[in-house]
């Protein structure tokens, strides 16, 4: 909080600096008007009358009646009769003085507590002294803030108030780092990544005292290029598939990133539950002991191998072989056309109702040649024993277009069968879920 005299010496700064002013003085207004016997006093002159000071709304005013006089010159030989065109000249002057130190204080950015008053009244005068003045004044009120706090006389036995000046504001982000900056003012905040470049904060909010700034989510980078893994891991032979074990993930069950539940597993179920591939277990998807019923409802299989993160949707399938739990169509053996012609499928829960027959892509892409049955590994569990426990894929052959590509034994080997109801298998049925959805589904 600045002072009286602090005032007083920063306007007279003001007056120093100022090209036209030569005297700035401070006191009762008798002493500014009668110094034509002082030969060290020069004209033009800035005075600051005291008069009342205002405190209120924890505010303390510093008021003054401001004055800006000058001299005017006349010919000796015309007495004291009066030019007034030169009254005016002088006044416009001194009117003009008055506004710069308005403008000053208003633009002023060194002493951001102190405030003044704009609304003002500027009256002008002239004076029949000696010393033969005109100029202009104003009260002008001065505001500094004022906490009821200010206790600068020595006491004994009395304690005085708190104060209550803010103290200097900790800054804290993401609860690990503070940064200390005073109080008052206003402070800029800049986010931006390691390498500089800016990051776009959406909205800003303020809950309980926290500033939240909400960026965007960032979508990291999933390896899409290379082609899955096959799943074989032995190897019979130097540089073979085994050997070399080519592909992305880490292995044909987990992930070099974590999924949306936070764990690097590959398949989940739609709470985000899995089954360990060495023990066999299920877990939860917090680590959990579970079961199958309990993580995999409905039998609907999450493979976050296949996740596109741009979009935000992953591909999910189901084992027809695995009745829904409540069934709400029949699940058998039936050909192609009796399987594509039902399209689409909804399942015991509701949850989804476009479920749809496979194509060829499709049905290779969850298929592991890591197992003597590429089918048979868990959580999928769906063994091809013969020709006749088969899977149908959508895919139709371009010769013969009676027929359709389908997974017909153990090996997992892709062979063309008759398309119409001649040839019944099972099939696996897939659908694109979305994050959204998946969140939805989250008790």
């Amino acid at each position: 909080m600045l002072s009286y005299n602090q005032i007083i010496k920063l306007n007279k700064e003001f007056a120093d600096a100022h090209y036209v002013i030569e005297t700035f003085g401070n006191g009762e207004p008798f002493k500014k008007t009668d110094h034509d016997q002082e030969p060290t006093y020069k004209y033009p002159l800035m005075w600051m009358e005291d008069t009342t000071n205002p405190v209120q709304n924890k505010q303390y005013g510093y008021s003054f009646i401001v004055s800006f006089l000058t001299r005017v010159e006349t010919p000796s030989d015309r007495g004291s009769e009066l030019i007034f065109h030169e009254y005016a000249k002088a006044k416009s002057d001194m009117i003009q003085c008055l506004q710069d130190l308005v403008a000053y204080w208003v633009q002023d950015v060194n002493y951001p507590s102190m405030g003044i008053d704009t609304n003002i009244s500027v009256e002008t005068l002239e004076d029949v002294t000696p010393d033969r003045l005109t100029g202009c004044q104003a009260t002008i009120t001065f505001y500094e803030n004022f906490s009821y706090d200010s206790c600068i006389i020595p006491m004994d036995g009395i304690t005085p108030p708190p104060s209550e000046t803010c103290e200097d504001v900790t800054i804290t982000i993401n609860g690990n780092s503070t940064v200390d900056t005073p109080s008052g003012g206003t402070k800029t905040m800049t986010i931006q990544r390691a390498n500089g470049d800016p990051v776009t904060v959406t909205t800003v909010t303020n809950t309980a005292g926290v500033y939240l700034g909400t960026i965007p989510n960032e979508v990291s980078a999933v390896n899409t290029a290379t082609p899955m893994q096959t799943g074989a891991t032995t190897s019979f032979y130097t540089n073979d598939d085994g050997d070399d074990e080519d592909g992305r993930l880490t292995d044909w069950y987990n992930l070099p990133y974590t999924n949306y539940f936070n764990h690097s597993k590959r398949f989940t179920g739609i709470y985000g539950g899995y089954q360990d591939e060495i023990t066999e277990n299920y877990f939860d998807k917090d680590g959990n002991a579970s079961t199958r019923a309990a993580e995999f409802p409905e039998e609907i299989i999450i493979d976050w191998g296949q996740w596109d993160k741009n979009e935000n949707k992953v591909f999910t399938f189901f084992n027809s072989r695995n009745a829904f739990n409540s069934g709400t169509f029949s699940v058998g053996t039936d050909s192609l056309t009796d399987w594509i012609a039902n399209e689409p499928y909804a399942d015991g829960q509701a949850w989804f109702s476009d479920w749809k027959v496979c194509n060829v892509r499709q049905s290779v892409s969850v298929l592991s040649w890591g197992s003597d049955r590429p089918y048979e590994y868990n959580p999928l569990n769906a063994p091809v024993t013969s020709l006749a426990t088969g899977i149908h894929t959508k895919t139709i052959r371009r010769t013969n277009t009676a027929q359709n590509y389908a997974i017909t034994d153990t090996t997992g080997l892709i062979r063309v069968v008759t398309a119409n109801s001649s040839d019944v298998r099972s099939t696996i049925l897939v659908r694109l879920t979305t994050i959204t959805e998946i969140d939805n589904l989250q008790p």
